[in-house]
Formats: C-alpha cells, structure tokens, sequence
C-alpha cells in the first residue's frame, strides 16, 4: 500500500464531513488509524484520547471511544471536541465487528437518547440510555437463516426519528425500546427488480441508508460475480454515497 501522508494537527470543522478507517499496522501490528477529509482530500492524524481507545463510529458523526483496559466508555465529537460519559462496557463488548448507533441526537442529559451496539457476526447486541447506569446484553431473534439455519443479524441498519431500521431479505424492520428492545417485521416481503446487462448473471448487495431524515434502500449490483463489474448510477439528486460490498452509507 501506498504511503499515507497523515498531518497531525486536529481537522478544522470546516473539514468534515470526514471518514475514519484503517489502513495497515506498524511495526507493534498494531492498526494505523487516520481520519480522512472529503472537502479537503487531506489525511489528519487521530487526537490523543482518540488514539489510546478502541473507536466505533457512528453514522450520526460521533464516535464511542472505549478504554481497552478499563472499558470506560463515553462519546465524542470529533468537531466540536464534546464528550459524553457513558456506563463502562462489560469485557465481551466486541470491540470488531460491530455496528453503534444513537437513536437521537446526544446529550449529557441524555433527553431519551439510546446507544446501541449491533455484533455484525451473531445477533447479540448491547444498549445503555445516555444518563443510565449500565448497558443491557441482550440476544435477538428475527428468525433463521436459510442456508445454515443459524440466527438472523440485524446488520443492514440505521437510526431514524428516534428508531432503529432494519432489511433483511427483501424485508423491512423496526427496533423499538418501550423500555427492552422489541423488533417488528412492518410490511410484507418486497420484490427486487433486477437490472439487465447484456444477459449477465447479476447479483444485488442492499443496504439501508438514512440521508436529510429520508430511508433510503441502496442496492448495489455486481454481474458475472465480479465486484469490480458494478452497474452505473443515474441520479441520486446531488446526495454523495460510499460503499463497499457490505455497507452502504449516505
């Protein structure tokens, strides 16, 4: 991989929106993080407290920072440096492959503001109220899988008005808390109509995507299996959108 010219002051707020990844490991195999500019195209380094926790962003531009060690947990702005406190995390939180989302917008006061952490490989998550004393585990069940019969996950989800969305399978869900999580199937299965290109096989990648108070379904289509060989986007009326072959965001 090429050499990634990081700069290390703090991004200015007119620098974001930004995108924060990885993009290697150093000689302690241990992962290179930078937050990237889309306005300027310009790489900044993380600031300290973001560098000595483990970072889970969230679509709503905060990120949870959680201290490896004592698993401390609170929220950031990277833009406006506020921070929130929240109840530490138990030791099995996964700190990989995972999803966190804010069901509204943060306050220390918490104003009914839900935290979520969704586990992209089991349906298992974990929840705490801004202002609460701890987060709840809790395993979900939003049916089976058809190819190995094991659990569902609710990984293809997004915070909207003060509730959690999800697809699956040409479904669409909601995830409520009154005060546990409860999950409702709201339509009946859809149908897909997938494009024709020159009689390729063509497969479709979906995710949902919550842009200006608006749910979007995003799909992606790949024809004769090949990522690489994408179908080309009309229009999305001036909105930008990233994506990779699992998630997409707007």
């Amino acid at each position: 991989m090429d050499e990634i010219d990081v700069a290390s002051e703090a991004p200015p707020a007119e620098s974001f929106p930004c995108l924060i990844f990885d993009y290697g490991y150093d000689a302690d195999d241990e992962p290179l993080t930078n937050i990237y500019s889309v306005a300027q195209q310009k790489h900044y380094a993380l600031t300290p407290d973001m560098k000595d926790n483990w970072i889970v962003p969230t679509p709503q531009g905060w990120v949870l920072l959680v201290d490896p060690d004592s698993f401390a947990a609170s929220l950031k702005n990277p833009i406006t440096d506020e921070a929130i406190s929240l109840p530490p995390l138990t030791s099995d939180f996964p700190e990989k492959e995972c999803l966190c989302l804010l069901s509204d917008k943060p306050t220390a006061a918490g104003a009914g503001c839900t935290v979520i952490l969704m586990s992209e490989l089991d349906s298992m998550m974990w929840f705490c109220h801004i202002g609460g004393s701890e987060w709840t585990k809790h395993r979900y069940d939003i049916g089976n899988n058809n190819s190995d019969g094991g659990p569902c996950t609710a990984a293809s989800i997004v915070a909207h008005k003060g509730k959690f969305y999800y697809s699956l399978c040409g479904r669409l869900g909601v995830l409520e808390f009154s005060p546990q999580p409860v999950f409702t199937w709201l339509m009946p299965k859809f149908s897909l109509v997938f494009p024709n290109h020159d009689g390729a096989t063509t497969i479709g990648v979906g995710s949902l995507v919550e842009s200006s108070g608006e749910l979007f379904l995003v799909y992606l289509f790949y024809f004769d299996m090949d990522l690489a060989n994408t179908g080309e986007v009309h229009s999305l009326s001036g909105k930008g959108l990233t994506a990779s072959a699992t998630v997409c965001s707007c």
